[in-house]
Parts: structure tokens; sequence; C-alpha cells
């Protein structure tokens, strides 16, 4: 990556409209000029010398003691030209719910200041996010485990599935240069973990947060080049910290149209042969797998082939005569249909 710096393309944090949709970000990476920092509080820091063959000193950087034992700082490096922070939305403590957004982006400064000295404008002006994690929370209606099962058995042809642990998805395009990352879980579940035993103590009321995260699914994207962040958030210059944030793009709500668009039952492209496939999981949640919808279903046996095609859309035609319940089922598209509706609506 360039240590040539862009023209920023906006300065000014209070220029930002509020009538905008409004990014959040559990994490950030920023990178600003060393001018911008003023004195360093010590005692976090351990000081490291950098010398030639000769051992002659040629640089000088202040680094983040991870002993510190800070909720929220996963690093502060300072060089002789540039700052680095890696910061995460946990700096925010009971606030932790609001997430890192241009209304608190001040209060998370502020929780800097302990550290290092601060001058919020001078700050935020020349600000470059080399990192971050777009993150939305949707309340769901039903238990999150529903919605964790209909993304499990829908997929899209262009997107991998993964299921990286018990109540996470995850959905990657493949190639080397792609920012198609999405990973989904319930948050509430993920707050009681022990990796986050350190942060609950932290809080005032861990309970009242544990509440607020109820029938919560996160939505997270990850960027980590500077030309996915401007695709992401529509902009060419940058990407400068005022202009990510005062973004009306939701790169989080653009890539889960498109998994879902093309999504279809994740066992259409499966290897295993029909007869196992129906074995498995049954003629009631495949049709409903694909709606009851009669054509989608025939032209799956069509394609998956086999010596008892007729006695299978005989099965099928057989059950779809039944009346069938209301209520959709869990491969239902209905769950992610109302996701959508939220992501884009809001809660």
């Amino acid at each position: 990556m360039s240590t040539t710096s862009p023209t920023p393309t906006t300065n000014n944090i209070k220029e930002f409209n509020s009538n905008l949709i409004m990014p959040c970000f559990d994490s950030l990476k920023l990178k600003v000029p060393r001018e911008v920092i003023g004195k360093i509080n010590d005692g976090y820091f351990r000081t490291i010398l950098e010398k030639d063959s000769d051992g002659k000193v040629v640089s000088e950087k202040r680094s983040w003691k991870k002993e510190s034992d800070v909720v929220g700082i996963r690093n502060i490096e300072i060089r002789q030209d540039s700052a680095i922070f890696e910061l995460s939305s946990k700096l925010l403590l009971d606030d932790y719910h609001e997430l890192i957004n241009r209304n608190n982006i001040e209060k998370v400064l502020n929780s800097l200041r302990r550290f290092v000295e601060i001058d919020s404008e001078r700050f935020l002006k020349p600000a470059i996010v080399l990192k971050c994690d777009v993150t939305r929370d949707v309340h769901v209606s039903k238990p999150v485990e529903l919605y964790l099962k209909a993304l499990g058995y829908v997929c899209s042809p262009a997107y991998e599935r993964f299921r990286p642990g018990r109540g996470t998805r995850e959905f990657w395009k493949p190639g080397k240069e792609s920012d198609g990352h999405l990973v989904i879980y319930g948050k509430e579940r993920e707050l009681k973990h022990s990796h986050n035993k350190r942060f609950r103590e932290a809080l005032s009321n861990p309970d009242i947060l544990l509440e607020r995260f109820k029938n919560t699914l996160r939505f997270e994207r990850r960027f980590v080049k500077w030309r996915h962040i401007r695709k992401a958030f529509g902009f060419t210059g940058g990407p400068y910290l005022g202009d990510v944030l005062q973004s009306n793009r939701d790169p989080i709500l653009d890539l889960f149209r498109k998994i879902k668009s093309h999504s279809q039952p994740a066992f259409v492209n499966s290897k295993m042969n029909i007869g196992r496939i129906i074995k498995r999981m049954g003629i009631r949640s495949i049709a409903r797998s694909f709606n009851h919808e009669p054509a989608l279903i025939f032209n799956w046996i069509k394609a998956k082939g086999g010596t008892n095609s007729t006695k299978y859309r005989r099965d099928f035609r057989k059950y779809l005569e039944k009346p069938k319940e209301v209520s959709p089922g869990i491969y239902s598209n209905d769950l992610l249909d109302e996701l959508e509706r939220r992501l884009e609506h809001g809660n």
C-alpha cells in the first residue's frame, strides 16, 4: 500500500448530513499524520529503537503495550511520520450497541485522550481508513436460530457458504481480490462467550447490554483494501474517515441482496444422488425449500436424473396435493425476506 496520502474530499465532521443512512463500524484501523498527535502517556507505550548495521538509531516508534489491558484498543503505533490506531467499538463500553458512527466519533476520540493528546478536528481531517468492519445489528421477530438455519440451507452459486462455528453463517465470494465477505451470527450468544468476559466486567451493568441484544442478528462485512472501501461507500477519493462516515451507501444490504437474489436451496448443487437427499431431508422439507412450487421441484428432479425420477415426481405430486400449513418453514425465503426488509428500513 502506498504511503502517499490522497487529497481529502471531506474535511469537516460538522458538515455531515444527518438525513443520510448512517454507516456503523465494529472496528476501524486509521492512519493519521504524526503531527496531529500531541503528548503521549508513556505508561501505555513502549519505545522501540530501530538501528542500522552500525548500531546507529535511524528511527523511533512507540508501540502499544498489550498488557495495558484497555478494552477497545487493539493497537496504537506512533512512528516519526504517522500514527496507526486500531480501535474497537468496545471503547464505548455501556454504549457499545451504538457501534462507531458519525454521531459518536467524538466520544470515541475522547476515550483515547487518556493515552494520547488529540485535537478532534486536526485528527479527523486527515484520518485515512486502512481497514474497517462495517456492522449492522438486526432485531428479528423470531428466535435467531431459525434465521441462521434458513441461511444455512440457502446458498448462492456465486458465493461459497461456510459454517465456521455454531451459531454463525459466513458467505464468501471466491477470488483473490474478492470483497464479497459477509458474516452473520447471534449477537447475544457471542457476547456471552468467554472471550468477552473482560469486556462484560468493564460494563456498569452487563445485563442491560445483553438485554439489548436479545433476538439480534449481527451482520459484519470487513474491508482491508482502499479500492474496496471506495467502491463500497461510493466515492473516488480517500478513503478518508469523513467520507466513509457520511456515505449514504449500505454495503451490508447491497451484498445481502446479491446473495439472496441468486440464492437457491443448498442441496440443489449437492453431488449426493437424489435418493439420498430425499431420504436425508424428507419430501416435506425439500418441498418447503422450493416454496411448494411444482415447477421448481420437478425441474430439480429432472436435472438430478436417475432411474426413479417418475417415482419421485409422483411422490412429490401426492404431497403437494395435500393441504399445507400456513406458517412458513425454516427453509422458506420468508425469513430471508424479513431480514432484507429490516436491513433496508431499520428495526
